[in-house]
């Protein structure tokens, strides 16, 4: 007779939950960093960005949590990352062609994300630029 492994990992439906859970996370997550874009002003924002990439840095990259430190980062610096874009390629509200910039300001901002570290010299909004902008230009390039 077989008899099942006390030790077996969890089912589909326990995954499907945990899944389900981390997804309600990262929504509230982006509607918090949305509020807080709103209802601070940019001093309290680039505070609260060198905090949390601060955190961000002491955990692991395949962490749900690090998921949702991320997005938090890239919703409170989505504007910054857009208006950079769009400047570079010089695109004006209603121009088409801003679907298309903001893709290369999220990947700018993400890899800005990624690779900046607190306490290195520049603030991350000037790290950031950096980084959207040359993101900008190399895909310019390839056009």
């Amino acid at each position: 007779m077989f008899w099942p492994s006390p030790h077996r990992g969890p089912d589909r439906t326990d995954t499907a939950v945990l899944s389900r859970s981390h997804h309600d996370r990262v929504r509230r997550v982006r509607e918090f960093a949305r509020v807080a874009r709103t209802s601070l002003d940019d001093d309290q924002v680039a505070v609260l960005t060198e905090r949390l990439l601060a955190r961000l840095r002491t955990l692991q990259p395949i962490s749900p949590a690090y998921s949702r430190f991320r997005v938090c980062v890239a919703e409170l610096n989505e504007p910054t990352a857009d208006a950079v874009t769009a400047e570079l390629l010089g695109l004006r509200p209603g121009m088409s062609g801003g679907e298309h910039a903001h893709r290369i300001a999220r990947r700018g901002l993400r890899r800005a994300i990624d690779t900046y570290t607190p306490g290195a010299g520049a603030d991350f909004r000037t790290y950031a630029t950096t980084v959207i902008a040359d993101e900008a230009r190399r895909l310019a390039r390839t056009r």
